[in-house]
């Protein structure tokens, strides 16, 4: 236990060193945040975004190429239809926010995290709360600020191109929309669907009810739309 807690530590500071290094390049040059892609994958996290992104990539699908998909994997305004080239579509992943957030902490990209989702370092009262999962949700504050994320790409007022929407965890079902959406051809095979790791209601109490405290009443939202949603 002491060795994994040591190497989750370790994790994390590389993680967090990472994202440091690229806000510093946003900061000093936007030029990272242009759009030159035409097929975007964004999410509030913990909900196969990596994985998507990276099989999309290996079908040849014209998906971000820079670092980590930096800033646009956890992009939380959606860009303007000025800002983007002719053909531009986003799938917008969703998944269990409580599972989410539990993969998060168990991958040690908290910290990582916080950055991209805020694009900003966390204040060192933040960085207190991220310290670990039990300290996170003692502090009972949603730094993500995840329900926030999925209305500004869900109800956003201006739709000047597509989003669809897709759960992660019916992705099976919902491959041959996502893939026509995406302009792969009917034969192309789909995402395999791996065991989540992390399962809220499994973690020792009173982690489960603390995360449905702070994250209960969007998990309950999203559990009542359908496998895809094109808006």
């Amino acid at each position: 236990m002491c060795a994994q807690r040591e190497a989750s530590a370790a994790d994390r500071r590389l993680n967090d060193a990472i994202s440091d290094e690229l806000l510093g390049r946003l900061e000093k040059s936007g030029e990272i945040a242009r759009v030159r892609h035409t097929v975007q994958v964004t999410s509030f996290g913990g909900a196969g975004t990596t994985a998507l992104l990276r099989h999309l990539a290996e079908a040849g699908v014209d998906v971000p190429a820079t670092p980590g998909s930096f800033p646009f994997k956890h992009q939380r305004r959606p860009p303007r239809g000025d800002e983007v080239p002719p053909g531009f579509r986003v799938v917008y992943l969703f998944a269990d926010p409580r599972n989410a957030v539990a993969s998060v902490f168990r991958r040690g990209f908290q910290g990582g995290h916080f950055r991209s989702m805020r694009l900003c370092r966390p204040q060192p009262h933040v960085e207190d709360c991220l310290t670990s999962l039990e300290r996170y949700l003692e502090c009972a504050v949603d730094e993500f600020r995840l329900a926030d994320h999925f209305e500004c790409w869900h109800e956003r007022p201006v739709r000047e191109y597509p989003v669809l929407f897709a759960r992660y965890e019916r992705l099976p079902a919902a491959w041959p929309v996502l893939r026509e959406f995406v302009g792969l051809p009917p034969g192309a095979d789909a995402l395999d669907i791996r065991p989540r790791a992390s399962e809220w209601q499994l973690l020792p109490p009173p982690l489960p009810e603390r995360l449905d405290a702070t994250y209960g009443p969007l998990a309950r939202r999203l559990a009542e739309l359908p496998a895809t949603e094109l808006r």
